[in-house]
């Protein structure tokens, strides 16, 4: 069942074009700044958001739960979809990286630059190159983000699991004020959740890219990080990412992508990450004749 809801999900989410108001979760920041403000203090960053994710999270439960073993697997197949279908975002970072680079090749600069800071969502450098770059590692981060995560946590807990960690994305974006309140919280929280799919996603890079290279910066020595595990886990993501795009071996062992490569670099880092998409899809299908996945 796994792999046939997220094939459709997958097909879904790239192909059909209405329902995008319902898959951006627009009500989400509102109901998290709502539920943050009404509650007290004195719970702490982690009892807010707990209670944040509690709502959704529980419906999505129940749904889950009500739908086991009904209608011979029918109903549990068609949450599952629905589920895919609002929280996997591929399609859009696809759309995304297709306009910024048809727009950075027509020499449109500035409105290449809105797509980067799209792509990117934090502030874009100023030169040309180095704003390739950074869309480039954002490619990688987007993809754990969009969709590794998601499709790694639907396959361990199911519908449930891919809701929370697309909660969880969605507050890591949201309003100043709320992301503030529960940074405390979400922080740790979205390294923990990101561990296993970065780690997973990377495997995909080496596999799908220069293996050598790609082995070689995953082995090199990484930066300190400190207890920030989201930084190290995206600092993974460019480092093997840049090594399995055969870049030169100073490169691959920093923690970024280098200025030099140009709008080129980002078609390599999307194709990359569909590779290892495909890699793990497999992976998925073979989980699922072995019977270790439902």
């Amino acid at each position: 069942m796994a792999l046939i809801a997220l094939l459709v999900a997958l097909v879904g989410e790239r192909f059909v074009t209405r329902f995008q108001e319902a898959r951006e979760l627009a009500w989400f920041p509102g109901y998290a700044d709502a539920v943050v403000n009404r509650v007290p203090a004195r719970l702490g960053a982690w009892g807010r958001l707990l209670l944040v994710l509690a709502g959704p999270v529980g419906l999505v439960w129940l749904a889950q739960a009500l739908a086991a073993d009904w209608a011979w697997g029918l109903a549990e197949l068609v949450l599952a979809v629905a589920v895919l279908f609002l929280t996997l975002r591929l399609g859009g970072l696809e759309e995304r990286v297709d306009a910024y680079l048809a727009a950075h090749e027509a020499g449109h600069i500035q409105e290449a630059r809105h797509h980067a800071q799209a792509i990117i969502d934090a502030p874009i450098p100023q030169d040309a190159e180095s704003e390739a770059g950074e869309v480039a590692a954002a490619v990688l981060r987007q993809g754990m983000g969009r969709v590794f995560g998601v499709i790694f946590w639907f396959a361990v807990l199911g519908p449930l699991g891919a809701v929370a960690y697309r909660l969880s994305v969605e507050l890591s974006r949201g309003p100043g004020s709320t992301a503030s309140a529960l940074g405390p919280a979400l922080v740790p929280l979205r390294g923990f959740l990101d561990w296993a799919p970065a780690r997973l996603m990377a495997l995909g890079f080496v596999l799908t890219g220069n293996f050598e290279q790609g082995l070689q910066a995953w082995r090199s020595p990484a930066a300190e990080h400190g207890t920030d595990l989201a930084a190290e886990n995206h600092a993974l993501l460019a480092r093997v990412g840049c090594g399995a795009l055969t870049l030169t071996p100073d490169e691959a062992e920093q923690a970024g992508f280098p200025a030099s490569g140009g709008a080129g670099m980002v078609r390599s880092a999307r194709g990359l990450v569909l590779r290892s998409l495909v890699i793990w899809l497999a992976v998925v299908a073979l989980m699922t004749l072995g019977g270790w996945l439902d």
